[in-house]
């Protein structure tokens, strides 16, 4: 697992490796770009480089820089310039390339993006026709060869719709308001190879409500209500290949350190253990490893965290064992 950036990064290095087989950190060497540190940034992994574009910097501005880490070599490269910085936006990797969309540029709602070539360092224009109106904190995953662009926020408008970005193609299909989830922002999304599933969120107040969408037959279904997770934003999607894992977040004013598991054949709901949990956070970091869910980092309301913990859900509906923090 890599780590890289974050608003407390006012030291040290800028990415940090966890190796799984061995539970143990190193500071990456040679990742320093010239793009510096930086927070409120995506990061994807192409399956050899962890890249990273945007966010802001140290004295809070947009960037319009990144960098490229290669963890087999240790060394850092610099991401060419897009020229227009921005944060909060999104960042997917499919057909080989990184996709850049949205986010804000000096407070301002952006509906344009690029597409980054690692292997020439190149940036393409993206195709305004048809995108999604203006926008941040909205989600976007990678569906195969096309993005997915949900939800978001401009200002005070919350957004219910998105758009479908062919990569290869270059086009724009749009993803209309179905009604069925009410516009939120800062929600989370996953893709299980077949659907979209996206779940709380705030709008109209905090939200717990989730859908699926399958692209194949543009539908959406909701999901049961019935032990899915308190309301909350700020949290943690994981998608496991069986089931959706949500944890943690801020619930109102309050840190979350409780969760849930939706396992997508038996469209159920299974509250997960909070015996040995991380302490409540928000903005923190999860992903998917092997047989395990690690979470790292986040915020409660007084300080920051910089601990790792592993979730081993086990086949439903046996209990859940969250494996030791450590550091």
């Amino acid at each position: 697992m890599l780590i890289s950036g974050g608003d407390m990064f006012a030291n040290g290095p800028v990415i940090y490796r966890y190796d799984l087989a061995t539970s143990t950190w190193s500071a990456a060497k040679y990742a320093f770009g010239s793009g510096g540190r930086r927070f409120r940034q995506p990061a994807v992994w192409t399956g050899s480089e962890l890249i990273t574009w945007g966010g802001r910097g140290s004295n809070a501005m947009d960037l319009d820089n990144g960098e490229r880490y290669n963890p087999l070599s240790d060394q850092c490269k610099d991401v060419k310039q897009f020229g227009e910085s921005r944060s909060d936006h999104t960042a997917v990797w499919s057909n080989e390339r990184m996709v850049v969309w949205g986010g804000s540029h000096d407070g301002a709602a952006r509906a344009t993006g690029a597409i980054y070539d690692p292997i020439y360092d190149q940036w393409s224009p993206m195709s305004n026709i048809g995108t999604p109106s203006a926008r941040a904190t909205h989600t976007a995953i990678a569906a195969g060869d096309k993005m997915i662009v949900w939800g978001g926020r401009n200002g005070l408008n919350y957004f219910a719709d998105g758009g479908i970005f062919d990569v290869a193609g270059n086009t724009w299909q749009p993803l209309p308001d179905a009604g069925l989830l009410s516009p939120r922002y800062a929600h989370t999304a996953i893709w299980t190879n077949k659907e979209m599933i996206v779940w709380g969120g705030r709008g109209q107040g905090f939200l717990n409500d989730s859908a699926r969408y399958n692209p194949a037959t543009q539908a959406w279904t909701l999901l049961p209500a019935t032990n899915a997770p308190e309301a909350r934003t700020h949290h943690t999607a994981v998608w496991t290949g069986t089931e959706m894992l949500i944890w943690g977040g801020l619930e109102g004013n309050t840190a979350s350190a409780s969760g849930a598991r939706y396992h997508r054949d038996s469209n159920t709901w299974t509250p997960m253990t909070e015996q040995n949990a991380p302490s409540a956070r928000w903005s923190h970091s999860a992903v998917w490893a092997n047989d395990r869910m690690l979470v790292f980092g986040g915020n409660d309301a007084d300080r920051s965290f910089n601990d790792l913990s592993q979730y081993r859900p086990g086949p439903p509906p046996s209990p859940q064992v969250f494996g030791d923090g450590f550091e």
